[in-house]
């Protein structure tokens, strides 16, 4: 008996897929302000997310605002979030299912 071989599927061009989920620049700049250790921002949560919105002005501040509701959506997973957020050079790790999500949101509703 002869076997046939079916064709192979063509391989995509690009070796690894491009993320569903992209930054943007507002959100670079947003993730600067959590280089450094969160003790130096405020003595409260609060004191610290206003602290990391205060130089978003006019329309960075309602572009930033729109970003982060948009990937705080749940149409992004977890993952996809944590991946997007350790891209950037921040030093905040998320260790809980969910609390990246949380924090970005707690950041969007002070914008």
């Amino acid at each position: 008996m002869r076997r046939i071989d079916k064709p192979r599927p063509k391989r995509s061009k690009e070796r690894y897929p491009k993320p569903r989920l992209q930054s943007s620049a507002a959100f670079e700049s947003l993730a600067l302000a959590f280089i450094e250790g969160l003790d130096d921002m405020g003595d409260t949560m609060e004191e610290i997310l206003r602290t990391a919105v205060s130089p978003f002005r006019g329309e960075a501040r309602l572009k930033l605002r729109k970003y982060l509701d948009d990937i705080t959506a749940d149409r992004f997973s977890d993952a996809e979030l944590t991946r997007l957020w350790n891209a950037t050079p921040a030093n905040v790790v998320f260790y809980e299912q969910g609390g990246l999500r949380i924090f970005l949101r707690l950041i969007r509703d002070r914008l």
